[in-house]
């Protein structure tokens, strides 16, 4: 071979290298931008979806929350879907991939917005209430938490199903540095074309949202980045607000229009003029249509482990919600307010809706005090969870998602991944069923009664509620010790038809006592006098036996009280009544073996007066 082939072997591979690399990179490219596409139009049918729907629910004068309704919706067209034509219900799942994906990637951001605008809302608030706030909202998150948790664990000891693997759920990527340096160019060129130029696109809020909009994405970003050991502490919401803040506080200063102006500008809650803050929350709606899927990807979860999720869900909810009112009424916190706190442990997506049920209410301080929440709980689940003994992850899991929502999650499941299935569900279904049962009139009527009654009707609330919470402990744990004792008898009884049975063989080698003629045991005796009976035979080495009736077992007199109920002068009788403290009376004259637990009831009805409210009025059970 001599050199000119060689050499023009060399070009051949060098030509076809070289087509080979631009073919790649042409690919690539293409790839990307139909990646981008995609992202667009999935992402836009769920915000034009999240948009239609919130009109259509303003026209028609319907308070429930839209995004919820379409929720549902989705969720059932999947699983109607997944039983015809199960290809659909997939390609559906797939096209929609990247939409849910930006949405957990940037969940976080949109709970900024509330915090950002933190200072204007709570300038109104006495600071004796604000400690209030605080200490409610601090407190009713352990409370929640040790609720969820406890509930969870009592279920999963009565059902004991076993865990199975969830379906694997793909985390977001992070960010790449040219993210950063994308934004950091948007905030330089649009803080200064806002200074020389303050309605260059019409307001002062469009102008300024580029640069503060770019001021939220950059400390977010920032935050994320930051070690872990620091993320504890400075949690990436903590980090992204100062961003905001700090933005606000230079362009006021620098521009000579004040703080409080750019900040107003920040959130507007004006369609027509919106702000960064108007834009991030706009994205909340979206939120909630995307748990449908999630709740899809995880349905065979839900459905073996159907108790203990929607028990614990449940009656967790319904603490929150009643727990908040009563402590915020006993601690004299202005109606108006506790309305606004009332759901802490509900997603700001959902509890923005759920205020909305009422009158009154501060729709800023509700979601500030949401994120607050998230944050404790982000900051202090995992340990206090290690301190409760919450080794289950299922209980870790509901225990999260049922008081610390969203931000709760994301900690949890950064660090227990076994959890995350778990949590997802839960951070969804506290929402969901926090939203049903607030759309409720009763509920909702009962919620504001609490909060504007007075002291003496809250102790006897709090009284009654305790002890229907006590009855329905004892009345769980009899059933428990009756399926015990029911499983340990039928044990006894196949081994004592056992041991009958080899009785029966060796019972003809037993010879009867030598002197069983001349014995009287008087067990069919009808004397009732205490005797001695003569032997029949003297002499003999018999000894005569007393012929004792044995006493009967004589039931003991326990004088109870028959519930009645006084109102308006008259005694009403409730005996009959199936409420689980009328029927403690009934349980009395059962034979019960568990003779402590008749008694526990027994004074329980004797206990003090609990209040009571009837038809208006207080009345009283005694």
């Amino acid at each position: 071979m001599g050199p000119s082939e060689t050499g023009s072997n060399r070009e051949i591979l060098v030509k076809a290298f070289g087509s080979d690399s631009s073919t790649n990179t042409t690919s690539t490219l293409s790839q990307k931008v139909f990646g981008v596409l995609h992202l667009v139009v999935s992402l836009g049918i769920v915000l034009a979806m999240d948009n239609l729907l919130e009109k259509a629910f303003v026209a028609a004068a319907i308070k429930f929350p839209s995004a919820l309704f379409g929720m549902f919706c989705i969720f059932s067209v999947l699983v109607i879907l997944d039983t015809t034509i199960p290809a659909a219900a997939t390609s559906l799942m797939s096209f929609f991939e990247p939409a849910l994906m930006f949405i957990q990637r940037w969940l976080p951001l949109f709970y900024v917005p509330a915090l950002v605008v933190l200072p204007l809302s709570v300038r109104d608030i006495p600071a004796s209430s604000g400690l209030k706030i605080c200490f409610i909202i601090a407190g009713g998150w352990l409370a929640s938490l040790c609720v969820a948790g406890f509930i969870a664990i009592a279920v999963r000891k009565i059902v004991k199903t076993e865990m199975i693997d969830a379906e694997p759920m793909e985390k977001p990527s992070p960010f790449a540095p040219i993210e950063f340096w994308t934004w950091g160019v948007i905030f330089l060129a649009s803080f200064v074309s806002a200074l020389f130029y303050p309605t260059i696109l019409g307001t002062t809020a469009r102008t300024c949202l580029p640069f503060l909009l770019a001021s939220t994405v950059l400390g977010y970003m920032v935050g994320s980045g930051l070690p872990s050991s620091v993320r504890k502490v400075f949690h990436p919401i903590i980090c992204c607000a100062l961003s905001a803040d700090l933005a606000a506080v230079a362009f006021g200063y620098v521009s000579r229009s004040g703080v409080d102006a750019v900040l107003g500008d920040y959130l507007t809650k004006v369609s027509s003029n919106p702000g960064a803050g108007d834009i991030l929350m706009g994205f909340l709606g979206s939120v909630i249509l995307s748990f449908a899927f999630s709740m899809f990807k995880q349905r065979k979860l839900v459905k073996r482990h159907a108790a203990e999720i929607f028990i614990s869900i449940i009656l967790s909810s319904l603490f929150s919600l009643y727990s908040t009112a009563l402590v915020g009424r006993l601690a004299g916190l202005e109606p108006s307010l506790t309305i606004s706190i009332l759901p802490r442990c509900i997603t700001v997506a959902l509890a923005l809706s759920i205020v909305s049920f009422f009158e009154g209410a501060n729709s800023s301080l509700t979601a500030a005090a949401v994120v607050v929440t998230g944050l404790i709980g982000a900051n202090f689940v995992q340990a206090t969870l290690d301190k409760l003994r919450f080794r289950d992850p299922i209980a870790r899991g509901i225990a999260t998602a049922s008081s610390a929502h969203g931000l709760g999650t994301a900690a949890l499941s950064a660090k227990e991944p076994e959890a995350l299935p778990f949590c997802a569900i839960a951070y969804g279904l506290t929402g969901i069923f926090g939203s049903l049962f607030c759309s409720v009139p009763a509920i909702r009527q009962s919620l504001i009664t609490i909060v504007g009654q007075d002291k003496e009707y809250i102790v006897g609330t709090v009284t009654l509620l305790l002890a229907l919470l006590h009855c329905s402990l004892l009345r769980l744990k009899s059933l428990t010790i009756q399926k015990q004792n029911q499983a340990i008898a039928m044990k006894i009884g196949s081994y004592s038809n056992k041991s009958k049975v080899q009785a029966n063989d060796i019972g003809s080698s037993i010879s009867p006592p030598p002197c069983h003629e001349a014995t009287n045991f008087g067990l069919g005796s009808k004397t009732t006098k205490v005797g001695k009976q003569k032997p029949s035979l003297k002499g003999s080495n018999c000894i005569a036996s007393k012929v004792v009736r044995p006493k009967r077992r004589e039931k003991p007199d326990v004088r109870r009280r028959i519930p009645t109920l006084i109102f308006g002068g008259t005694n009403f009788d409730i005996s009959g009544m199936t409420s689980p403290i009328c029927n403690l009376a009934k349980d009395h004259d059962r034979d019960l073996n568990d003779t402590k637990l008749g008694m526990v009831q027994t004074s329980l009805l004797q206990s003090n007066r609990c209040g009571m409210l009837m038809a208006g009025g207080l009345g009283k059970i005694q």
